[in-house]
């Protein structure tokens, strides 16, 4: 049902009121529906405080860097890992206090600084220019601390240097809170539950049972395992095993200096600036990790923070959990990564392109695109059909036991595997409601989204998924599809979690895409929304036939795939219609911008910056007609403007 009834506020409104939401009642006698506006969602605030975080505007201070050179120099223990968890707690405690001793005041500068600039302008002598210029230069001070405040809260990615502009930032902290702020969920039966002990309980519940582990029985994990044979080479395992240096933790300079930090409150650009303090001891206690197996329990406490997928949440499934880890641990799982990335080609079928080097998402947008657009022309009496899966909770579903033997069966070395199952199995987690940090967790199954290391383990597990397909179409139960004649046969494409496949449509091809799904299941526990899944098939098969293939598979049945990797599949008469999306994307990002915040620079910066590059994907693999482009232009030109006809 369509929603006609809506509630309007400003900014101002909405800043004096953040945590405001109108809730539709139940309607009788009219076709409208009462709107229930509460200013106080009536939720308590946090008990444990708020939490440590490192603030960017602290950098260069010069009471900030002496707090952190005088912390990481006592030492408290031989053993390095326990040495750099002391050291981090100690600079959080140390760096509070400092701080409110110290930055309490910024808005009482700010206020003070800006009076005495506004009496000297309009005295009636003129100040001397120096005092002036002492006055701009200290408020240009406090008023970059301020703007850097903002921006760390409003997560702007796409700004790096522009107008200071701190109303810009404040609004869209704000705006991201408001968005982000939880007010309920339904619990098991139905019920709507919006106190914060009832959100907490059901939220332990629910991560509970997704983290546990199925036990999958080693008799369907050898299914998966049976036809892989060792892939990596001897030269590339000599080198995962190979005692790791320390320049290789230079790696956390190849990380963004500002990604949401983990328990300990402190992001990249903290090891990044004060590395000349805290280098050593760092590389100390990480070596201790990767070469001599000191454990990483302490430093792998995660926080899973809850994005909602969809407007309007109701439920739990809608929220995608990402994971905060701590820095530290983000470091050990960066370093191994960047060994990982080598070994991937050898071991990594070319029918997966996600995350490998030298592989594009391009490379599978094209073929998938071709195959589509053959099989949709295609009229022969025997129809072929293209499987689009969709796997629910992937990387929270993911048994480490089957990912431990796929390691394993594609030849990686017992050591490397040990180091890396460490990192997957010492995590704990707490999850994040409003602020607040709640429960404590300790999984049997699944990957972090937010860990490095996370993506290609990932492959892996699908590695076992491309491997059972390669093996019925070896023996013949399963046939794949020709472009064209002599042409390469193609059964399947994997982008990550998204999967497409393709064969003839009969009934053996039937069972043999059902088996595969079924046992593979069974193995990694991965679980197919077959609600969410579809498969379309030639034009010539009567629509009883193609009714019966997707029954048999257990999918729904579409006239083409809608999309595939962000794309319309199916290129028809009306281009403008299908890629509609794009000019809506764009409106989208100019829409929130506000142009009442920006300057003409900052219009410029964001137009070539942003919008420019909307488009690039799409325009990478199709043409995109004349009409289309025009109406970006007018909406580029709308945001220039700003609506104002007497400026242009």
């Amino acid at each position: 049902m369509e929603r006609l009834d809506r509630g309007l506020c400003n900014r101002p409104w909405r800043n004096l009121f953040p945590h405001s939401v109108i809730m539709h009642l139940d309607f009788w006698g009219s076709d409208h529906r009462p709107l229930l506006l509460t200013s106080d969602t009536g939720q308590t605030p946090c008990g444990q405080g708020r939490r440590f975080f490192f603030e960017e505007c602290w950098i260069d201070d010069e009471g900030c860097k002496e707090v952190v050179s005088s912390t990481w120099k006592t030492d408290v223990s031989s053993n390095g890992v326990v040495n750099v968890l002391w050291k981090i707690d100690k600079c959080g405690t140390r760096l509070s206090r400092w701080n409110m001793d110290k930055m309490r005041d910024l808005r009482y500068d700010l206020k003070q600084k800006r009076e005495a600039l506004r009496e000297v302008n309009q005295a009636d002598v003129p100040a001397p220019w120096k005092y002036v210029n002492s006055l701009e230069s200290q408020l240009n001070e406090v008023l970059e601390i301020e703007e850097r405040y903002w921006r760390q809260r409003a997560k702007v990615e796409w700004i790096q240097n522009g107008d200071r502009n701190i109303r810009f930032f404040h609004s869209k902290a704000s705006a991201r809170k408001a968005k982000n702020r939880i007010n309920g969920f339904l619990d098991e039966g139905g019920i709507w539950r919006d106190s914060m002990a009832d959100m907490k309980l059901i939220a332990g519940r629910y991560f509970s049972h997704l983290f546990t582990t199925s036990n999958p029985s080693q008799g369907d994990v050898s299914k998966v395992m049976d036809g892989i044979q060792p892939r990596l080479r001897g030269q590339t395992s000599r080198f995962l095993e190979a005692r790791f240096s320390g320049e290789e933790i230079l790696a956390i300079f190849e990380m963004k200096p500002m990604s949401a930090p983990g328990c300990d409150g402190l992001p990249v650009i903290f090891y990044q600036k004060f590395w000349n303090s805290v280098g050593l001891c760092v590389t100390k206690a990480f070596l201790g990790v990767l070469n001599d197996g000191d454990s990483v329990e302490g430093m792998n406490n995660t926080i899973i923070s809850l994005i909602p997928k969809i407007p309007n949440t109701v439920n739990l499934s809608d929220y995608r959990p990402i994971s905060l880890c701590n820095v530290l641990y983000k470091i050990i799982a960066k370093t191994i990564t960047n060994r990982f990335k080598l070994a991937l080609r050898d071991v990594i079928s070319e029918t997966q392109c996600a995350f490998v080097p030298g592989r594009l998402i391009s490379d599978n947008t094209i073929v998938g695109f071709e195959c589509l657009h053959r099989l949709k022309r295609r009229r022969r009496k025997k129809g072929s059909m293209a499987i689009k899966l969709d796997m629910s909770k992937a990387y929270d579903r993911v048994e480490w036991s089957f990912l431990s033997g796929m390691m394993q069966s594609l030849g990686f070395p017992e050591k490397w595997v040990e180091l890396v199952m460490i990192c997957v199995t010492s995590v704990s987690y707490s999850f994040l409601l409003n602020g607040e940090v709640c429960g404590k967790i300790k999984p049997s199954r699944g990957l972090r989204q937010g860990d490095p290391i996370s993506p290609f383990l990932f492959l892996f597990c699908t590695e076992g998924f491309s491997s059972l397909i390669q093996r019925e179409q070896e023996g013949g139960r399963l046939s794949g599809f020709q472009c064209s004649r002599g042409g390469p046969t193609i059964s399947h494409l994997f982008f990550a979690d998204d999967s497409l496949l393709f064969s003839k449509a009969n009934e053996g091809n039937c069972v043999a895409v059902k088996n595969i799904l079924e046992t593979y299941a069974r193995a990694s526990c991965q679980l197919i929304n077959f609600s969410k899944s579809a498969v379309c098939v030639s034009p010539s098969m009567s629509i009883v036939e193609s009714e019966r293939i997707a029954s048999m598979i257990g999918v729904k049945l579409v006239d083409c795939h809608e999309n595939y990797l962000g794309l319309p599949c199916f290129s028809g008469r009306s281009k403008r219609k299908l890629f509609a999306h794009i000019v809506d994307r764009v409106w989208g990002k100019i829409r929130g911008w506000g142009e009442k915040f920006l300057s003409i620079g900052s219009k410029e910066v964001l137009l070539k910056a942003v919008v420019q590059a909307i488009p690039a994907y799409a325009m990478s693999l199709f043409r995109i007609p004349n009409g289309l482009l025009l109406e970006i232009h007018r909406l580029c030109a709308r945001f220039w403007w700003g609506g104002d006809v007497t400026k242009r």
